[in-house]
């Protein structure tokens, strides 16, 4: 696309054009279809590798997410995969559990050792047979477990969910329903406390991910004794300040409450990564208040001996690389 806009800018008056025609969705869509069928032989491709892996991933090319994923060839959250990879890598967890799959580029990005448990959670109904074809396909297959539910503080047999038709990625518990574009499903909710309720968690250790549209506060309320009893844990989660609003939750004492069990990463867009510590914890929640922005935090547990700069390292090339 950028070699497109170069070209346009040479011929005076082609690239306001141009940006009048983008705004069409019927127009962006032959762009996309022409993009697709240039990368991929085909304009609806429903298959792509995870970049820097052997694993297919499955996605929906008349979703827009999917779409977008098919475009960047599943380049995005460069720096969240390698922290999952790098941790997945260093802690050798018991159990790695991903809240808010969506497509499960995260989940899909790394092997996993024959002992691990693996818990996908994803509440987006519409989304199971892809990530069903997915899973099937992944060296790990019979240690998954898809659970196409709402993770939360309690288990129920019917909770609403709300998908957004505009963009997967951003169906949420937390939506309204009436918006345009937002439509109300209904799905189980399930618990994480409940779901490890069985063994005795104290020598183990545990990697998660949970990114769900603001109501990562909820969820964690949902693995109290996960996180209590598990001495060592990496974590990575959303955080949005005014998506916590809609929970009532305050910034500040969310991060507080996250400090009293973990040291606290910042990772942003342009992968860096700033520790968050107490005194600086109003500051960080006000700047990202102020610029709608949100961001990525890494959690590593006070029991745990990995750092930052572990986890957020290049990954080791393979010998044969």
């Amino acid at each position: 696309m950028s070699a497109v806009i170069s070209l346009l800018r040479k011929v005076p008056g082609l690239l306001p054009l141009w940006q009048q025609c983008m705004k069409s969705p019927w127009f962006r869509q032959r762009v996309d279809d022409a993009l697709l069928f240039k990368m991929y032989g085909t304009t609806r491709p429903e298959s792509l590798l995870v970049p820097g892996t052997p694993h297919v991933m499955y996605v929906n090319p008349r979703e827009n997410r999917g779409r977008a994923i098919l475009k960047c060839r599943a380049a995005g959250q460069p720096l969240i995969k390698t922290v999952w990879r790098n941790a997945n890598r260093l802690l050798q967890p018991n159990a790695a559990i991903d809240v808010g799959l969506n497509y499960g580029e995260i989940a899909l990005c790394a092997e996993y050792a024959p002992t691990t448990r693996i818990v996908g959670i994803e509440a987006n109904p519409e989304l199971e047979p892809f990530l069903r074809r997915s899973l099937a396909a992944h060296p790990n297959a019979r240690q998954f477990e898809l659970f196409i539910a709402l993770a939360s503080d309690r288990a129920q047999a019917d909770a609403s969910f709300f998908i957004d038709r505009a963009w997967s990625g951003r169906s949420s518990v937390l939506l309204d329903g009436k918006q345009p574009g937002i439509e109300e499903c209904r799905v189980p909710s399930v618990c994480l406390d409940e779901l490890f309720a069985d063994g005795d968690l104290r020598d183990d250790a545990l990697l998660f991910k949970i990114d769900v549209e603001g109501f990562e506060p909820i969820v964690l309320r949902g693995m109290k004794r996960l996180l209590s009893e598990c001495p060592r844990w990496v974590g990575i989660i959303e955080f949005n300040s005014d998506l916590l609003e809609r929970l009532n939750v305050k910034a500040e004492e969310f991060l507080e409450q996250l400090l009293a069990q973990a040291k606290i990463v910042s990772l942003d867009k342009h992968g860096r990564s700033t520790p968050i510590t107490s005194p600086h914890l109003e500051q960080f929640g006000d700047s990202q208040a102020a610029g709608g922005v949100c961001s990525d935090l890494l959690l590593i547990s006070h029991g745990c001996s990995l750092t930052a700069a572990q986890l957020t390292a290049p990954e080791p090339r393979s010998p044969t690389a």
